[in-house]
């Protein structure tokens, strides 16, 4: 979702998906209700800095996040988050040394 916002996410009717990454490093100006009523994600990313100066990701994205049953993987906690699929079956690896500073 990159940095789409509300109005993105209005713009369409959505699918439902396995995985979405979180626009706009989990901001509440995207991830809204309603769009997450249509994509119904079972694992949702959020790339986000730790301790970064603007909050994210927002306590209300989490709770919504939260409220459809979608696993949150967070780069800030979890590490890198490595998709890895043969085009049917996926699974994630985490890599945590990104936690520390190092790549």
């Amino acid at each position: 979702m990159g940095d789409a916002e509300k109005e993105v996410e209005e713009s369409r009717k959505w699918e439902d998906i396995d995985i979405l990454k979180v626009a706009h490093h989990g901001s509440n100006s995207s991830t809204t209700q309603e769009f997450l009523e249509d994509t119904k994600p079972e694992y949702s990313i959020i790339s986000v800095g730790a301790r970064n100066d603007y909050g994210h990701p927002d306590g209300d994205v989490l709770n919504r996040l939260r409220d459809i049953n979608s696993v949150v993987y967070r780069t800030d906690l979890d590490g890198t988050v490595i998709l890895i699929t043969d085009g049917e079956n996926y699974r994630f690896e985490f890599d945590k040394r990104s936690l520390d500073g190092n790549r």
